[in-house]
């Protein structure tokens, strides 16, 4: 009671308002509710109360929460390494970049027609027929990932020279490769990307309209129920479209792949077994367009054996985070394939906490065990080839200092064989305290050395003639 009473004033502030959410302490136990205000009119229909409900939220913020800062990571990684993302059907031959893949050759995603935009086109001539070769024998299986480099004419006129790597990543259920996703990177030596290109990912933004919750009561012995104007308007109905019959009405409308679902929750609260009914389903609108509802109910009356006979309820539309929700998955599933195409691997710096997360592909490219391997500082002054360690931390530290855009390095990293690999390492810094101070780094790794061999033979070949 005492912490409902603290948070009251928060309530009365927000009296103009339909809901709102706020997070609330219960017992030492912080979570998340959806406050709805409902007005209560006397007989003359003058407010004179405001019913107050909560309802718990916490799940669905916490889904949210991880969402965003999962996206968030990859976007960061992905902006922060200035790389574009590429996403081929081989069977309806659409090709998808993101803003950065169209930026590095001077469009904007606005002015481009992603099904008629041919990449072929814009490949170097002399390149086309080996990038068609490599292609090729990624498709065929005679090499494990599409790793070459050429040229791609700029929307200037100017080719500019770029990595593109790549890797089958949807078969059909013979085998045969049915997508491919990866990355371009601008290689271009000393070029920089120009300041007005796109150089960021779609950025997210939760947009939820302005709504408040559908109000219903249901009499179970009779089978009838009654709901709110609110009720009907949020569905695109009038009262007089709908069965009075509250079964009826859940079968008639509710999407039949929800229908299951929902009835069980409702059967199972009815019957005492679970203290709340709660459901989120498909209703068909009177616009025939499925909305998302999330609604919530609790018999308050029932007979000496038990049996409910009266149910309140409310609904509210939840479209719009339904949609977000989904929308963040399909655009993390995108980078994930990307990054999983590319054979790229992620990492996170923290300054303040002086912690580095890497992903797994990180630990397979250089060849450790994801789960005994201790990645400190030490291990990269051993494992960083001697005559590039000096380099390596003079690129970094002008990075940090705020002297470099980007911070990029081709190094060598010596693998558990002993081995060295060529690698390029990319980031930035994208989070800086209040005193300008860098707090957060993100960046990718991927292995280049077959470009160091193919540029090796090319020097190789020139010095010959």
């Amino acid at each position: 009671l005492r912490t409902f009473n603290k948070h009251l004033s928060g309530v009365i502030e927000n009296l103009d308002k339909d809901y709102y959410e706020d997070k609330i302490e219960f017992d030492y136990v912080e979570k998340w509710y959806w406050i709805v205000m409902q007005p209560t009119p006397n007989q003359i229909q003058e407010e004179i109360a405001v019913q107050v409900i909560f309802y718990d939220i916490t799940e669905r913020k916490e889904t949210e929460f991880a969402l965003i800062q999962s996206q968030t990571r990859l976007n960061l990684a992905i902006t922060g390494a200035n790389i574009g993302l590429w996403d081929f059907d081989l069977d309806s031959q659409y090709m998808h970049l993101n803003d950065v893949g169209y930026s590095l050759f001077g469009y904007s995603i606005n002015e481009i027609d992603i099904h008629e935009w041919k990449f072929l086109e814009h490949v170097h001539p002399d390149d086309l027929e080996m990038a068609k070769l490599e292609m090729f024998k990624h498709l065929s299986g005679q090499i494990e990932f599409y790793s070459t480099v050429y040229r791609l004419r700029h929307k200037m006129g100017y080719y500019l020279w770029c990595n593109v790597f790549g890797n089958i990543v949807k078969k059909d259920k013979h085998g045969n490769p049915l997508r491919v996703a990866g990355i371009i990177i601008d290689i271009t030596e000393k070029i920089q990307i120009e300041q007005d290109l796109y150089n960021s990912e779609l950025k997210f933004k939760r947009a939820v309209e302005a709504a408040s919750d559908g109000i219903w009561e249901y009499d179970v012995f009779q089978d009838k129920f009654t709901a709110s104007d609110k009720f009907y308007s949020m569905l695109d109905y009038e009262k007089e479209d709908l069965p009075g019959s509250f079964m009826e009405f859940i079968k008639m409308y509710i999407h039949e792949s929800d229908y299951e679902n929902c009835i069980n929750n409702f059967n199972n609260h009815l019957k005492g077994l679970i203290p709340v009914f709660k459901a989120e389903y498909r209703i068909k609108s009177g616009k025939g367009i499925w909305k998302w509802i999330s609604a919530r109910g609790r018999v308050f009356d029932r007979d000496t054996d038990g049996r409910a006979l009266y149910m309140i309820g409310t609904h509210n539309d939840i479209t719009d985070k339904m949609v977000l929700e989904n929308y963040l998955r399909e655009s993390q599933e995108r980078l994930l394939l990307a990054l999983e195409g590319a054979n790229l691997g992620l990492w996170d710096y923290n300054f303040n906490e002086r912690k580095v997360y890497y992903d797994g592909k990180f630990y397979d490219l250089i060849g450790l065990n994801e789960i005994t391997a201790d990645i400190n500082l030490d291990y990269w002054l051993n494992a960083i080839h001697p005559d590039d360690l000096k380099k390596t931390l003079f690129v970094f530290n002008r990075h940090v200092k705020g002297k470099t855009e980007f911070y990029e390095d081709e190094l060598r990293i010596k693998s558990t064989s002993g081995e060295y690999k060529w690698f390029v390492i990319r980031g930035k810094v994208v989070y800086f305290d209040k005193d300008h101070k860098p707090e957060r780094m993100l960046g990718v790794l991927f292995d280049v050395s077959k470009r160091k061999e193919m540029e090796y033979k090319y020097l190789t070949s020139e010095k010959s003639l």
